[in-house]
């Protein structure tokens, strides 16, 4: 997301993407200056992070299976107090003041459970806090992605999220200042305008990438299994099938095009008609393979077999297409020469057939506009277990642009044998 028609800017305390612990309630009583506090469980808890408990903001750096430890009382403008036994305790994150002279403050929000959201406001360079609208803050719910908009003026500002569900949240949160009606919701670019060319110089583009079996070494998310071998040159591309259907006169894929980069970092593209089993060679060289994907079918409306795009020399694979899905699947990107690429979103998902596994998928990037010889750098790592959940998915609130020549590379791996993992990154491509 991104303003384009109102003079605002991003807020720098107030972007918020993380995890809420959820509710649990005071195992005994406590006072003012206990710094272990004992509940009925911390396991909706991260190890360290914020809590409400009654009035008071209370930090902790540690937890047990039903202890917070290290806490430090009376955070945040808060009084430390003595609390009845059975008291609720919540998670919580609160953002840090913006103490300038904007009119108006806009908060876009989503989180996968119910919680509430205070808009605070101070008059005395952040000492008192209080809110503005109900005290019970703005009711949250959960994946419903919702707006906010207050006047500000000379006020310091923050915004505060409790988490109102038993079970531990992730929340994303983005807030902006600037002047704009406190009616009007402040115009923002979608991809739906930058698909429709709205937005000059911005484009909208994103990555597939699938493994249907992998195991504890990690592997590319790609259809070829093991991990990509890159070319230091640009290569012609030999295009084949395992369907001879897939030919100009078949039932399945026709023709194919090929969206890539030459020896100068550039985009280039080519389409290929294809001739079934037979290998069909580029007349263009490619240096990286960023998409392929079905131009043209017949009656069946797909490809019928799967697709690869194997390098003329090197004899490595660059790119595939899984049999019946018309789109590459490689977990690979690099960004053109010209352009910018910023990450917004990220999803994964993983199944298997065995007994519940933990698998773990990690984004790499080599920022090789910044030096030939730079290294693959961890840039995004999750892990899920199979038996929990199957699916995590979060957007990237401050994204780490990627210059031009920038790889992503995405890799996954696995408890387990046999585990299928998906994954698939959107974001913004931006003329530099």
């Amino acid at each position: 997301m991104g303003i384009v028609s109102q003079s605002i800017k991003k807020s720098i305390g107030n972007n918020i993407s993380g995890q809420i612990g959820g509710v649990t309630a005071l195992n005994g009583v406590i006072d003012a200056v206990t710094m272990t506090i004992t509940v009925d469980t911390t396991a909706q808890f991260p190890t360290s992070g914020l809590l409400v408990i009654e009035d008071e903001y209370i930090t902790y750096v540690g937890t047990t299976a039903t202890e917070f430890t290290g806490c430090m009382r009376g955070t945040y403008g808060s009084t430390a107090a003595s609390h009845a036994d059975s008291i609720a305790v919540s998670g919580m994150l609160i953002g840090e003041p913006d103490t300038n002279n904007e009119m108006n403050v806009f908060v876009s929000y989503v989180a996968d459970q119910n919680m509430n959201l205070h808009l605070e406001f101070s008059d005395d360079s952040a000492v008192t806090w209080y809110v503005d609208g109900p005290t019970s803050g703005i009711s949250m719910l959960a994946d419903v992605h919702d707006h906010a908009i207050a006047l500000k003026g000379p006020r310091s500002f923050r915004v505060r999220v409790v988490n109102k569900a038993a079970s531990l949240g992730n929340i994303t949160l983005f807030s902006y200042l600037g002047q704009f009606p406190t009616d009007v919701i402040p115009r923002t670019f979608t991809n739906i305008d930058i698909g429709e060319g709205n937005v000059p110089g911005q484009t909208s583009w994103y990555v597939i990438g699938k493994n249907l079996s992998f195991g504890s070494t990690p592997e590319d998310a790609w259809p070829a299994g093991g991990t990509i071998t890159v070319l230091t040159s640009a290569e012609t591309m030999d295009i084949v099938s395992t369907s001879a259907n897939d030919t100009l006169a078949g039932t399945g894929a026709k023709a194919v095009t090929v969206i890539g980069l030459d020896d100068n970092w550039m985009e280039i593209t080519e389409n290929v008609i294809l001739n079934g089993t037979t290998p069909v060679t580029t007349t263009k060289a490619f240096l990286r393979i960023n998409r392929m994907l079905v131009a043209q079918a017949g009656s069946l409306e797909y490809n019928d077999g799967a697709i690869t795009a194997t390098a003329s020399t090197a004899a490595t694979i660059q790119a595939n297409i899984i049999a019946t899905e018309s789109l590459s699947s490689d977990g690979h990107y690099t960004v053109p020469y010209g352009k910018k690429f910023y990450p917004v979103r990220m999803d994964f998902n993983s199944a298997t057939t065995t007994t519940p596994v933990n698998v773990e998928f990690k984004a790499y990037v080599k920022f090789r506009n910044l030096s030939a010889a730079a290294p693959y750098i961890l840039y995004y790592d999750r892990t899920i277990n199979t038996g929990v959940a199957n699916i995590v998915s979060g957007e990237i609130p401050i994204s780490q642009p990627l210059g031009p020549t920038a790889e992503l590379i995405f890799r996954m791996s696995s408890t387990g044998t046999g585990t299928s993992g998906h994954m698939r990154v959107a974001g913004l491509l931006v003329d530099i």
